[in-house]
């Protein structure tokens, strides 16, 4: 019964890892992108498009994404 506790534990752990990051890309791409480019528009926009949001080259904006959330 100690190695199911276990896995269960490992696997609540992964679930809440899970969960904690899609928390973070949700704030980051709702909030976060939204307001950085309202208020430095085109620096931030040049900016987003070659740089990855939390790792380098991943997860970086398109031109058209970076336009279409510049002008909400």
């Amino acid at each position: 019964m100690g190695r199911l506790g276990s896995a269960y534990g490992l696997g609540g752990a992964a679930a809440a890892l899970a969960a904690l990051i899609a928390a973070v890309q949700l704030q980051v791409r709702t909030i976060e992108e939204p307001y950085l480019l309202r208020t430095h528009g085109h620096a931030y926009r040049t900016y987003a498009v070659r740089t990855g949001r939390f790792l380098p080259g991943l997860g970086r904006l398109s031109d058209e994404a970076a336009g279409a959330a510049g002008d909400r």
